[in-house]
């Protein structure tokens, strides 16, 4: 993601993130291998050295509940809450012993 580009707000926001950034991949692998293979190799390392040190896997464990917290917060809480909502207005038009998709005429 480039720098000042906006944040995803959506699920199709980062499955459309994802797409852009595997064409270009694709498209810089077939231009530049060798700077593909050195940014993968430098993405490797960089990942299993904050893994394979005691202070990386703290600082990981420590971001993962503000990652979730983030991502429940922008994309997935709003339409959770929106489903649950629904289930329980379902649930109280179907408690007088009716369901709510079979409604008397």
């Amino acid at each position: 993601m480039a720098v000042g580009a906006e944040v995803p707000r959506s699920v199709e926001d980062i499955v459309q993130t994802a797409r852009s950034v595997q064409r270009r991949v694709k498209r810089e692998l077939h231009d530049r291998p060798e700077a593909v293979l050195a940014a993968v190799a430098a993405a490797a390392f960089v990942a299993g050295a904050a893994v394979g040190s005691r202070l990386g896997r703290i600082v990981i464990s420590a971001l993962i509940p503000f990652g979730i917290q983030h991502f429940l917060a922008t994309s997935i809480g709003p339409r959770l809450a929106e489903y649950v909502t629904s289930l329980s207005e379902d649930h109280e038009e179907g408690s007088n012993g009716t369901s709510p998709k079979a409604q008397p005429s």
